[in-house]
């Protein structure tokens, strides 16, 4: 649904984006079409979720966001 990231979302201009994984979109936004354009805060931080990937095994651990911003407070400090 959606579409993935592409290289125009990469740079220090870019818009803050997000993917997020099927098993999220499931079960925070109820499988919602409307979700795409939605804006999530992310540590306050605002995104716009472009995206939801296909299910797919996870490995090593689940991944729930896809984003393009750093959003770790010592990262921003």
């Amino acid at each position: 649904l959606g579409r993935l990231t592409s290289p125009a979302n990469d740079g220090a201009s870019a818009a803050p984006i997000a993917v997020v994984s099927h098993e999220f979109w499931t079960s925070h936004f109820g499988a919602d079409s409307g979700v795409i354009g939605r804006v999530v805060r992310l540590n306050e931080l605002p995104a716009t979720i472009i995206g939801v990937v296909q299910t797919v095994p996870q490995f090593p651990r689940r991944t729930d966001l896809y984003v393009n911003m750093v959003v770790s407070p010592h990262h921003l400090s």
